[in-house]
């Protein structure tokens, strides 16, 4: 990523993917794929359906909450999209 300030307007700091970036972008999508199957190895699929059926009904100030509140000091990253 790269950053530039805006000659128009210097309170606004614009933000741009570099080439390396939007190659990550590319990559990325299969890395949480393969990550989210390795986690749920050993998950049945009705568990998995469950879970989904379960996460699907969290609003997102309670996601919010979760992110912040409970995984963040465990160190735990999500990459929402």
């Amino acid at each position: 990523m790269y950053r530039e300030r805006d000659p128009g307007d210097r309170s606004i700091v614009r933000i741009w993917l570099t080439d390396e970036g939007r190659n990550l972008m590319k990559v990325l999508p299969s890395v949480g794929a393969q990550t989210i199957n390795k986690a749920a190895e050993g998950i049945s699929e009705v568990e998995s359906k469950a879970a989904l059926k379960i996460l699907d009904q969290v609003d997102e100030s309670q996601l919010h909450y979760l992110l912040t509140s409970i995984l963040h000091p465990l160190n735990i990253v999500l990459w929402l999209r």
